[in-house]
């Protein structure tokens, strides 16, 4: 029973240790990072749209853009969270419950398939990071995204990441015609006349 009691307490104290261990190097690592807010400003542009020959299909300018948060439909907002980030309104820029369950089913899958970005990360990662996979890097966006959420409302986040997406998007053969069906439907569906099954079924 001794035995048990000190195995047990010799664990804890080597966890206390590794955790303080990763917060001193999560605050050293990200100490001179600061959210950038003049990027997340430069996403407020003209969004052109080009054909597999480089050709501009369309453009549109920042002041009556479709990708206005109030242009576009609630389901369709609702589908693009359901499949890029189903907590996104439940924690505060890291989801912590979902990097949890990530690591756990890498390790018992011995690989690196299942990640935890939420819709924060993925702003800051396209924004102000490079995608380089280290740790570092991760902290870092993590650090930067705890700071977006504290500077800018969920409906504002979501709408600079559909903004970027919108803004980057380049055709190819292979996803030429999805980027169109994507383009076409946003342009139709700012008239809120699309069904909810719709709005799953293009994102």
């Amino acid at each position: 029973m001794k035995k048990a009691i000190k195995i047990a307490l010799v664990i804890c104290v080597v966890s206390l240790i590794m955790f303080l261990g990763t917060i001193i190097y999560f605050l050293a690592v990200t100490s001179n990072y600061k959210l950038d807010d003049k990027k997340l400003v430069n996403l407020d542009r003209t969004a052109v749209f080009y054909d597999i020959n480089g050709n501009e299909i369309s453009k549109s300018d920042s002041e009556n853009d479709v990708t206005n948060i109030e242009n576009i439909p609630s389901h369709v907002i609702d589908a693009f969270i359901a499949i890029e980030d189903k907590r996104f309104y439940k924690h505060n820029g890291v989801d912590v419950k979902g990097l949890f369950r990530a690591t756990f089913n890498n390790i018992k899958s011995f690989s690196f398939k299942e990640g935890a970005s939420t819709i924060s990360q993925q702003l800051i990662k396209n924004t102000h990071l490079t995608s380089e996979k280290t740790l570092n890097r991760k902290f870092i966006e993590m650090k930067l995204s705890l700071d977006l959420e504290r500077n800018y409302s969920k409906n504002e986040i979501i709408e600079k990441l559909i903004k970027f997406k919108n803004d980057n998007i380049k055709a190819s053969n292979s996803s030429y015609e999805k980027i169109k069906k994507i383009h076409d439907y946003i342009i139709k569906d700012a008239e809120y006349d699309e069904t909810e099954s719709n709005g799953s079924n293009i994102i």
